[in-house]
């Protein structure tokens, strides 16, 4: 069973009448004067209607009536009846604040000796428990109250100086949102029906987190441009072969040569790696013939 705290009713929905401002102020309805003899046939004639349309199923027709009659005369009966159409119209927070205090004035008359008044209180305290038991409680509590201020679903709603309130809440989800000279905090939380969820806020507001540090970026130098000295060898072993290479051996020194001057007037004396294929070929040109040279020469 949910704790009996109060309902967190919006700020434009309190004071829709005198009496519903009254209603959060205990003992401001005792304050009233007497009811005049034309108020209270008035109150009586109204609540008649109003009970008359809850019994078809018109609560939505019934709440202004209730509300005027509880204006002009403040009975626990009138009060059981608003708490039930605003029930079923859908406002079962403000329902429930209606019903706890129907009950509670209700209790009070039947100790001072009214004990018509019993049978009400029992009928109010059992529908607010039951009506409770479908709404959920929040409970906030912040450290540092002094200067701060309570927002819940962005309406306004007031701080005990201990920094502690709790409230019942329709179900679902709700943001809370704590204001003061050091900062703002905000929290989002779902209630559950039935259940009781807990908020806490510190002193200070909690600060925005620091974007991390960028990472340092190593950026590599780039690759060094290929050396073209591989050129010289191709073409030292190319010149030496085609002078070597006379007779049979001749073709391939040529060749050799040839390829080694397309690539010297091309790029030389330093070549890059798109063209070192074709330097390799003029080397492996330049190996074959000199090992058909090297041959005739074994062979003497």
């Amino acid at each position: 069973m949910l704790p009996a705290v109060r309902p967190w009713i919006p700020a434009h929905a309190l004071c829709v009448t005198a009496l519903a401002c009254a209603l959060l102020t205990p003992g401001a309805a005792h304050a009233q004067e007497a009811p005049t003899a034309a108020e209270v046939d008035e109150a009586r004639f109204l609540f008649g209607a109003a009970s008359a349309k809850l019994q078809v199923g018109r609560a939505a027709d019934a709440i202004p009536m209730l509300e005027r009659s509880l204006s002009l005369v403040p009975s626990p009966n009138t009060e059981l009846l608003l708490g039930r159409a605003l029930r079923d119209v859908g406002r079962r927070v403000e329902g429930l604040a209606h019903l706890d205090h129907a009950a509670a004035e209700a209790n009070r008359r039947a100790a001072a000796g009214e004990s018509k008044y019993a049978q009400t209180a029992s009928a109010a305290r059992a529908e607010g428990e039951s009506l409770r038991a479908q709404l959920g409680v929040l409970t906030i509590h912040l450290e540092e109250a002094e200067g701060a201020s309570l927002l819940v679903d962005g309406l306004p709603l007031a701080l005990a100086k201990s920094g502690d309130t709790s409230i019942v809440h329709e179900p679902g989800r709700i943001e809370v949102v704590v204001r003061s000279p050091a900062g703002e905090q905000r929290q989002v939380v779902s209630v559950v029906p039935g259940q009781s969820v807990r908020m806490e806020f510190g002193g200070a507001a909690r600060r925005a987190a620091e974007p991390p540090a960028p990472k340092a970026v190593v950026v590599a130098p780039p690759p060094p441009e290929p050396s073209g000295t591989w050129m010289r060898p191709a073409a030292w072993i190319s010149t030496g072969i085609a002078v070597a290479g006379a007779g049979t051996f001749t073709f391939f020194g040529l060749r050799s040569q040839s390829t080694y001057d397309d690539l010297d007037a091309r790029c030389g004396p330093f070549c890059g790696a798109a063209e070192r294929p074709e330097a390799d070929r003029a080397i492996r040109e330049q190996t074959v013939g000199l090992g058909r040279l090297r041959v005739p020469w074994e062979q003497r």
